[in-house]
């Protein structure tokens, strides 16, 4: 008898419960690189921490602490001290580039939304308290230009 859609999908192990709460903090890593522009301040060059985060207007430590992380994970190499995208990731997360994926910025909206999950069930409702304009809509927005090839020029916001 062959095994159903459903039990195929069965978690099998307290490894693959683990390695799924612990998902979050990977996804957070890559998200606040992305969001802070890490990639790009990089760009095809090689900086230290301290360049980095004057580039993008962040706290040198906590930025070579997440530049590190970003090591670990396989986005960034790091030599003597100074650190770079990897081929993949400055073909794909460093603004300009043809292959750019910046509708990745509507996933950084998202982790707002879905950080209120437990509460909206317990409610019945969405839970979201935060308007358009507080959330940024217009940032937003702009993230879905490289999905939809229409130069940011031509939008008034």
């Amino acid at each position: 008898m062959g095994m159903s859609k459903e039990s195929e999908k069965e978690i099998a192990s307290p490894d693959q419960i683990m390695e799924l709460a612990f998902s979050f903090q990977r996804s957070r890593v890559f998200l606040t690189g992305y969001e802070l522009g890490l990639f790009s301040a990089l760009g095809d060059g090689k900086k230290t921490s301290e360049e980095v985060a004057m580039a993008v207007g962040t706290e040198a430590r906590p930025t070579d602490r997440l530049l590190n992380a970003l090591c670990a994970m396989g986005f960034l190499e790091k030599r003597e001290g100074r650190f770079s995208n990897t081929p993949s990731t400055s073909r794909f997360l460093v603004k300009g580039k043809p292959e750019y994926m910046g509708g990745l910025m509507h996933i950084v909206h998202l982790w707002d939304s879905w950080s209120t999950l437990t509460e909206a069930v317990q409610q019945g409702k969405s839970v979201i308290t935060k308007d358009v304009n507080e959330r940024g809509e217009s940032g937003y927005l702009l993230s879905l230009l490289p999905c939809t090839n229409v130069p940011t020029g031509m939008l008034r916001m």
